[in-house]
């Protein structure tokens, strides 16, 4: 009986080990052809809003290694908006955000990566709009306006002229 205690106290606590993190982080790139956080000049259609996450260990980290995990975690997120948009027959994603919550309720939206931390669990939280690219409007050159025909009008002789 014993042993089987131990048996399960050690079989929960390696279970509980296996959910520490390990410290390998992998870096994420910006999917740049297929999401926006600066306006875009090609037309399209909105689709809709998508929201994503990402989320992160942050156990002993320091504030410059909390930076670049919440660069990266928020490119993944970013990437995860862009799989979304797509399953909604879309083509891109505009209005990039990062999303974070205050304690109060209260929400603010950056354009550039911001994450949460609580607990040695850090958060990406992020949001756009799915568009569909419009086909691009027509560049017209203006046709020139036809000169104007001049009048024949007869300027009388100055010594007709009266005063």
């Amino acid at each position: 009986m014993r042993t089987a205690i131990t048996v399960l106290a050690l079989s929960l606590l390696a279970a509980g080990c296996s959910t520490l993190p390990s410290g390998d982080h992998h870096d994420y790139d910006f999917p740049k052809k297929e999401a926006f956080v600066k306006p875009v000049a090609r037309p399209f259609k909105r689709m809709g809003i998508v929201k994503a996450k990402a989320e992160f260990q942050t156990i002993e980290e320091n504030e410059e290694q909390f930076a670049r995990l919440c660069k990266s975690y928020y490119n993944k997120a970013v990437k995860e908006l862009v799989k979304l948009a797509k399953r909604q027959d879309a083509d891109a994603v505009v209005e990039v955000r990062s999303v974070v919550f205050m304690v109060d309720g209260r929400f603010e939206t950056h354009d550039k990566p911001e994450c949460s931390e609580e607990d040695g669990e850090g958060q990406a939280l992020v949001a756009g709009v799915a568009v569909k690219w419009l086909p691009p409007l027509p560049v017209s050159t203006p046709t020139p306006l036809p000169s104007p025909t001049p009048r024949m009008t007869s300027i009388p002789p100055r010594s007709a002229v009266t005063h």
